[in-house]
């Protein structure tokens, strides 16, 4: 029998990073109980820092092409970054994202 661990790595990379970006979705505010429950609902503009490790790539370009236009039609605000192979950019972009919330 044949066995494929680059296609188990791959699935379980692909499992974590799923979970990470669940996880990492939140309003900022917790939820609370009793005198909490009277809290507004949050409101405003949604921002989103989409991050691309390769975006001069064409199949980069017409993906960040696509997730603006669906950004638009949606209402979001959507800042696209191309990060190239630079770990200190990387490192600066989500920074500032999570700075922003």
């Amino acid at each position: 029998m044949i066995r494929n661990h680059g296609s188990r790595a791959a699935l379980a990379a692909g499992l974590l990073l799923t979970l990470g970006l669940t996880t990492a979705c939140s309003t900022g505010q917790s939820a609370g109980s009793g005198a909490d429950a009277s809290v507004a609902p949050v409101t405003g503009k949604i921002s989103m820092t989409y991050l691309q490790k390769q975006g001069d790539q064409e199949y980069f370009v017409g993906e960040a092409a696509g997730a603006k236009a669906k950004a638009a039609e949606l209402g979001v605000d959507l800042k696209v970054v191309n990060l190239g192979s630079d770990a200190n950019k990387t490192i600066s972009e989500v920074q500032s994202a999570v700075a922003q919330k």
